[in-house]
């Protein structure tokens, strides 16, 4: 998955550069965090034998107890996870028809592990392991609920991570990519940006070979108080004539500026959809700067329905470090904590799940 901090970065840097002779720039980094829904989701590091500090057992292809607290990880030992999850029906989430069942997916990063081996899973899902780059892919369904067992070795006396996350959505402009928190489709045409909000209003942003914004087009859905044809963003950033902001309409690709329009019913309806699209993306007229797909793409996150994490310590000298802090994996501000160890999770004969609310 794109990481939406990183596009926005590089989208600053871009920026920065730019020389501002051009019609709109800037990119807004999004607050919203992604939709969550009932799912589950536990990782938790296991070993087929009792230890005196462990409580609960799990029952998924045969018996697991959780490690205990203090487990203390060594290189080239072997660490056995227990991923256990929960997905419900793909009607339970729907959200605006924009969700793509191929795109679902359970991901797991692993960090200080190698010779990373799937043992057994309770139902038969194709899964992607690459060693190099410590992630496995299970193609997950909906409606559904399972384990995965998974083995590693330790590559280093150093701590120990797994990260789990089960995600669905778009996750290119071309097919039409999801706003995080679902305000806006966004498509890359050949030459323009397209962004649509849940009603069907649309805005359209036009560039040149250098992704320079040319022009601006607004076309309202249909029953409001304009047609839903295109109307020009008319203004002195592209129409140098123009002494006012207004829109005129566009008909066969040929725009009037004499029609221009810059009060009224429909004035108000269509600058609404237009100021909606230009402070959501952050953008401003006459501020400069080139639209980059970087810029669109910040504002597009998956959609979770489930996140955990687990940490195992490791010092050098044999003993527990006594305060790993669990890694922070995620802008779901709903989630509940991660997983340390499941010693206190898991009640005698139930496994523990994490848990996301609408």
């Amino acid at each position: 998955m794109k990481k939406i901090i990183s596009f926005a970065m590089a989208a600053m840097l871009v920026l920065a550069f730019a020389v501002p002779v051009f019609a709109i720039s800037g990119v807004t980094i999004p607050t919203n965090p992604a939709p969550a829904y009932d799912a589950e989701l536990a990782i938790t590091p296991v070993q087929n034998t009792p230890s005196p500090n462990t409580s609960g057992v799990i029952n998924v292809g045969g018996q697991f107890y959780p490690l205990p607290a203090n487990y203390h990880v060594v290189k080239d030992t072997i660490v056995t996870f227990v991923i256990q999850y929960s997905i419900p029906a793909k009607g339970e989430i729907n959200y605006n028809g924009y969700i793509e069942e191929e795109n679902l997916a359970l991901d797991l990063k692993f960090t200080n592990l190698y010779e990373i081996a799937v043992r057994d899973m309770e139902h038969e899902v194709d899964f992607d392991i690459n060693q190099a780059k410590g992630t496995a892919t299970f193609g997950v369904e909906f409606d559904s609920e399972g384990y995965i067992i998974v083995s590693a070795l330790v590559k280093a006396n150093a701590d120990v991570k797994v990260v789990g996350e089960i995600s669905f959505g778009d996750y290119t402009l071309e097919d039409g990519a999801v706003t995080a928190d679902g305000k806006y489709v966004i498509f890359a045409k050949e030459n323009s940006y397209q962004m649509i909000d849940t009603v069907g209003n649309k805005v359209e942003f036009f560039y040149n070979a250098k992704k320079q914004c040319v022009r601006i087009e607004v076309t309202a859905a249909k029953g409001h108080a304009v047609d839903d044809s295109p109307w020009l963003v008319v203004c002195k950033e592209f129409h140098g004539a123009a002494f006012t902001f207004g829109f005129c309409p566009v008909a066969e690709e040929t725009a009037l500026l004499t029609n221009t329009i810059t009060e009224g019913a429909a004035f108000n309806e269509l600058n609404a959809i237009f100021t909606a699209a230009m402070d959501y993306m952050g953008f401003k007229l006459g501020a400069g700067g080139q639209i980059w797909d970087s810029l669109f793409m910040a504002k597009i996150g998956a959609y979770c329905l489930a996140k955990d994490a687990v940490l195992l310590n490791c010092t050098e000298n044999g003993g527990n470090n006594g305060g790993g802090k669990p890694p922070k994996t995620g802008d779901v501000a709903s989630i509940m904590g991660f997983v340390m160890l499941a010693a206190a999770a898991v009640p005698a004969g139930v496994a523990s799940f994490r848990k996301v609310r609408k």
